[in-house]
């Protein structure tokens, strides 16, 4: 099912799509790539036998730079580590070259995966409001671009609605659970995010997002956390 391109949009996903497939190639050669993220990469060539995102303090140990754990489909999940911070977000790297780009642990782009999410407009995310914590309920609009299907220009409406304090398997104490009904209308299609926060520092620890109504929900977990921050 096709969709008619926004005036300007067809020119505006080639470059998207450019800039991508330059960028990825640049970090993916090599040519910018310490020996030490080198060996990162090389030491995340596992899966998670139960696909619980958790690994052993001594496999984290082990790991060169933050990390976070990825269930990118159905059948696999691994760890992607920390590459670098453009203006759209951290950049996650798997074994397998796939990547995650994060925003406070929202989901801003992919690439590698059966579908992908090649573009968010969303800015100033409600998600990172400090209210959301208080019990407060945010709604925002932005819109994206997937792939396949040339979906360019899709409108996505969301609804922020604090659960409260949930306790996790894994976590010693309990998490901060925010749930979020996304709605695309010219999909008509529906689902749920969902956000677990640690109520201490605020930051965003765990998520399950969806990034097209044709493909499971990714999960993520912080594994090795930034040392200044929990967050993404």
């Amino acid at each position: 099912m096709l969709t008619t391109l926004l005036p300007g949009q067809e020119p505006l996903m080639r470059l998207h799509k450019l800039l991508t497939a330059m960028s990825t190639a640049a970090f993916l050669s090599g040519c910018s790539l310490s020996p030490v993220f080198n060996a990162g990469v090389d030491s995340l060539k596992y899966s998670f036998s139960d696909k619980s995102l958790h690994l052993s303090p001594e496999q984290i140990e082990k790991l060169p730079r933050p990390s976070i754990g990825g269930r990118l489909s159905e059948d696999t999940a691994e760890a992607l580590l920390y590459g670098y911070a453009e203006k759209d977000g951290h950049y996650w790297y798997s074994s397998s070259h796939e990547y995650l780009v994060t925003n406070h642990a929202r989901l801003m782009r992919t690439s590698g995966l059966q579908y992908n999410l090649l573009y968010s407009s969303l800015i100033n995310d409600a998600l990172q409001n400090p209210e959301l914590l208080s019990g407060k309920t945010f709604s925002q609009s932005w819109t994206i671009d997937v792939e396949p299907g040339h979906w360019y220009g899709i409108q996505v409406n969301s609804t922020l609605t604090p659960i409260g304090l949930q306790d996790i398997e894994g976590y010693s104490s309990p998490l901060f659970q925010v749930d979020e009904h996304i709605s695309i209308p010219a999909m008509n299609w529906e689902g749920t995010n969902q956000f677990w926060f640690d109520p201490h520092s605020h930051s965003v620890v765990m998520t399950k997002q969806f990034i097209h109504p044709d493909y499971p929900p990714i999960a993520t977990r912080v594994i090795k956390p930034f040392k200044d921050e929990v967050g993404q």
